[in-house]
């Protein structure tokens, strides 16, 4: 494309911007073109505006454009699992995970015969590469590798179970630092959670961080989908509220439960789930309501579904 086109093609996009906005734009757009030299870029932009005399002024005609521009959309498919008995667990934030809780929430789920586990969101904390990590605990190679350690771990537990992740929002940081610092590396497949946490290896499906998860008819989120505030009262209330049917999300730290009823005479109840990470962890460590817990969730070929939310006590007994 010549400079004259491109200058041009800006123009007739965006015919209300000022002179030094588009050249910024033509600039880190098609840089290259002018030699990456803006104050060329600027000079043509005023030269096509007519602001160096009448005479110099040129008119041009807008681009035909014959239909309304493709608009951007969110457009993810659902995840749906298949039968059996599920163990959700949730808010792990590694390295500051609860190692008893842990182990009583797999020794519950090997005992229960679950066929498959689903991380629901903030296995990693993230927090070397975080705006609020200390000084003290930067050290992302570190925590990196425990998270590899805990993913082997885990597969031990259920080495013939599915094994499905959805990323929940401390998952983001790592995409989200790319694109602040990095973004070059965005779309780089070497960087990719699948690749670095070496997850086809180890047989485990990662989901996108806004896809939903259906066990049956049951969607599961994580929270961060709807803008869900960690410190509200009763959190299965609140995604009642956002969702108006049933569902199951974590993020909140907390088990809770919520039913209403509808006109038809449905019963329509949300549930949120408790963490597995350090109730009392640096960066929130007093005035907190969390408390360590899971799912089972037991999902029938024709789509019912039974949840027990499980609350894990300080002596590592199941209720």
């Amino acid at each position: 494309m010549r400079r004259k086109e491109i200058v041009l093609d800006a123009i007739n996009k965006f015919p209300d911007l000022p002179i030094m906005s588009l050249a910024k734009y033509i600039f880190y757009t098609h840089g290259d073109a002018f030699d990456y030299n803006f104050d060329n870029i600027r000079t043509i932009v005023r030269f096509h505006l007519g602001k160096h005399g009448v005479k110099s002024r040129r008119h041009y005609k807008p681009r035909p454009v014959v239909k309304v521009p493709t608009a951007w959309n969110l457009n993810v498919k659902p995840h749906k699992i298949n039968s059996g008995k599920w163990l959700v667990v949730s808010d792990i934030h590694i390295p500051f995970h609860d190692e008893k809780a842990i182990e009583a929430c797999f020794r519950y789920g090997k005992e229960q015969g679950v066929t498959g586990v689903i991380i629901n969101g903030d296995l990693q904390d993230y927090y070397s590469i975080s705006f609020w990590g200390g000084l003290s605990l930067r050290n992302f190679d570190k925590e990196f590798s425990i998270v590899l350690d805990f993913l082997d771990y885990m597969r031990g537990q259920f080495p013939e179970q599915e094994i499905i992740w959805k990323p929940g929002n401390h998952e983001l940081r790592l995409p989200r630092l790319y694109v602040q610092k990095m973004p070059e590396m965005v779309a780089t497949p070497l960087l990719a959670m699948e690749t670095l946490l070496n997850l086809n290896e180890k047989n485990i499906m990662l989901l996108d961080a806004k896809q939903l998860i259906y066990a049956g008819e049951l969607p599961i989120l994580h929270g961060h989908e709807i803008r869900f505030k960690s410190h509200i009262v009763n959190p299965a209330r609140t995604l009642f509220l956002k969702i108006k049917q049933w569902g199951l999300m974590s993020h909140a730290h907390q088990t809770s439960e919520h039913t209403e009823k509808n006109l038809q005479g449905t019963y329509l109840t949300t549930w949120s789930t408790g963490c597995l990470c350090n109730l009392q962890p640096e960066w929130n460590p007093y005035g907190n309501n969390w408390n360590h817990g899971f799912a089972i969730v037991d999902v029938s070929k024709n789509g019912f579904f039974v949840v027990g939310n499980k609350r894990i006590l300080p002596s590592g007994d199941i209720v």
